[in-house]
């Protein structure tokens, strides 16, 4: 196993496509595994009554379940036959911090994610550069 480590942030774009190509040469180049992240944005600040919560803590299982076999799956299965060591986690939260905290974690060489967004900061978008902003590793953004 290698000790070289990139977390990955992916989602459903046409960017993140460009985001997965990227990471698979920098990972075979490298020796490195990958860790692909899909954060379902979500804010803990939102009230519910308790039956909605139990409600929406069901459908949010069942999110992150269907997302992993059906969407990413596939595309874990195709790096491990490229020879590429690979995992996908889905987590709902705050996309910036939970790339940042994952990276920390695994003490990650790298975070790659595309830059694309409506919201643009100095032609990021606001994602990428708030995951600059609170990553204690280097951050690659795939245009």
């Amino acid at each position: 196993m290698s000790s070289s480590v990139y977390v990955v942030g992916i989602d459903t774009s046409e960017s993140s496509r460009r985001v997965i190509e990227y990471a698979m040469q920098r990972a075979k180049a490298d020796g490195a595994r990958l860790q692909l992240i899909h954060v379902i944005d979500w804010s803990p600040f939102e009230f519910h009554t308790l039956e909605e919560n139990e409600s929406q803590s069901i459908k949010r299982r069942e999110q992150i379940e269907q997302d992993r076999q059906m969407v990413f799956g596939p595309i874990v299965e195709n790096m491990q036959e490229a020879g590429i060591e690979a995992n996908v986690e889905v987590i709902y939260g705050h996309p910036a911090q939970v790339l940042a905290n994952a990276a920390e974690s695994l003490d990650a060489d790298g975070i790659i994610l595309g830059r694309s967004s409506h919201k643009r900061l100095f032609g990021l978008g606001s994602t990428p550069a708030r995951v600059a902003a609170v990553s204690k590793c280097p951050v690659t953004t795939v245009p």
